[in-house]
């Protein structure tokens, strides 16, 4: 196995270039160390780092980078599964321990690429002199201005230069199936929407994308960007320190915000070309090509399993704000009867099927009346011990895809045996690599269940509440 890391697919974004669609990278003379993993984009610590054994990482606004790992650099054309990583906008880097990409590229003869982007508002600005952009054919756009959802732009850029040099480390340019996760997820799906996108993937992996998250317009996280920092323009901005910049985001992440409403206050912008629709479901891909669609059964649990729970008037409250007040009695009892009686389970449950369940059904199905080939797949993967309240939570597929056994013996996945996360990594990898290699495992309409009791289902939402979202 082979490891190349800290590959440029973009120049440095900093200076009079931060906030500033990707460059091209910057030639250089010579062979070049790739031992090295690149930095992070810069940002405010993980509340979750612990519970996923995330350790901190270098951070800088030289962070257009990649890690690839492949078996053998010869021309044996295998497929590349490149992961768009996750983390709320706000948090992550292709670098962690838990996207380690040998296994998956030792078990199953396939290049592995990890991307890391801008993130937070560097990747995401939510200035009114941002401008929304229109990729050129090249993936990399021109200039120094300002660039709404410039994060998004980057990962199209990286997509391209995947394509370009997929050959030069043993991968197929025509079989690149891209993998995003949480916020990458939503990205992808956004990306999707474009020809200069599809144009790239054979197929895509949509893991956990919160398709339920509308765009911002920007102005009210300007607004208190602008309140703390004194500083309410991009081009401002360029001139402000990263320390200034940071505590800004955190003044808008932080900012207050209805009971149990998880959604953060920095996303994709509305810009009328990545987002900004009459829904915030993002459209079928611009060309038909295979999906598999996936998500956690319990989701929101990752932020409602901290002991906040609503009363049964905050439950109400929140039910009213999400369907109205007519409907409030119908949605607590239809929920109750599918997770039970507990506030907090009931409103978790709530917000899953709002940001994630409900908005990835109505996605596939959109995306299959386009004559896209869909798979559905749910993790029923669920916490136990001291972690139990989580339940099948946000990000706890992922070891089962990348990572190696370090990864697996994150404590969110405490009290699960060797054998039985051996037996689960061996299933999802093996399904996924399969879809890679143009496989396509399909069970009708049916929605694969994994890691529960049951095997199959037909739809990713509880029987009891879906009249509810119709």
């Amino acid at each position: 196995m082979t490891v190349f890391r800290g590959v440029d697919y973009a120049r440095a974004p900093s200076g009079a270039q931060r906030f500033a669609a990707p460059q091209p990278p910057l030639p250089w003379s010579g062979v070049r160390d790739a031992f090295t993993p690149g930095p992070a984009c810069p940002q405010l610590p993980s509340p979750f780092a612990a519970l996923f054994g995330d350790p901190t990482e270098p951070q800088s606004e030289d962070c257009l980078h990649l890690t690839v790992w492949t078996p053998a650099t010869d021309d044996a054309a295998r497929p590349v599964l490149v992961w768009l990583h996750g983390g709320s906008y706000l948090t992550g880097s292709g670098n962690l321990p838990r996207y380690d990409g040998a296994e998956l590229a030792a078990e199953h003869d396939a290049v592995v690429v990890l991307v890391t982007y801008r993130i937070g508002v560097l990747g995401f600005p939510p200035f009114a002199d941002a401008v929304p952009m229109s990729p050129d054919g090249d993936g990399f756009g021109t200039g120094s201005e300002p660039v709404r959802n410039v994060g998004a732009w980057d990962l199209l850029a990286a997509l391209q230069w995947v394509h370009r040099n997929a050959a030069a480390f043993g991968g197929n340019p025509s079989a690149v199936c891209a993998l995003g996760q949480s916020a990458g997820a939503q990205i992808l799906a956004a990306l999707l929407r474009l020809p200069a996108t599809t144009s790239l993937l054979d197929r895509a992996v949509l893991h956990s994308g919160p398709l339920g998250l509308d765009p911002i317009d920007g102005e009210d996280a300007a607004a208190e960007f602008s309140r703390v920092t004194g500083v309410g323009t991009a081009r401002a901005a360029r001139g402000t320190g990263l320390d200034v910049i940071l505590e800004g985001q955190g003044a808008v992440v932080s900012a207050p915000a209805a009971r149990g409403d998880v959604r953060p206050g920095v996303r994709l912008v509305s810009d009328g070309v990545l987002a900004g629709g009459p829904t915030s479901v993002p459209d079928p891909p611009a060309t038909a090509l295979p999906l598999l669609v996936t998500t956690a059964r319990d989701e929101c649990r990752l932020w409602f399993s901290d002991g906040a729970a609503p009363d049964d008037a905050g439950l109400r409250q929140a039910v009213a704000a999400q369907f109205g007040e007519q409907r409030t009695d119908e949605v607590i009892e239809r929920y109750r009867a599918a997770v039970g009686g507990a506030p907090a389970s009931i409103l978790s449950a709530i917000y899953t099927d709002a940001i994630f369940t409900a908005p990835n059904q109505q996605y596939a199905e959109a995306a299959a009346r386009a004559g896209n080939p869909v798979q559905l797949a749910r993790f029923d993967v669920a916490a136990r011990g001291r972690h139990r309240s989580y339940g099948a939570a946000h990000c706890i597929d992922i070891p089962f895809v990348l990572g190696s056994e370090q990864g697996r013996r994150m404590p969110l996945l405490e009290g699960w045996s060797a054998a039985e996360l051996t037996a689960l990594r061996d299933e999802v990898r093996g399904r996924w690599a399969r879809f890679a290699r143009g496989e396509f495992d399909s069970a009708g309409d049916a929605v694969s269940l994994i890691g529960g009791t049951d095997r199959t289902s037909d739809a990713l939402l509880a029987p009891e509440v879906r009249p509810l979202w119709r």
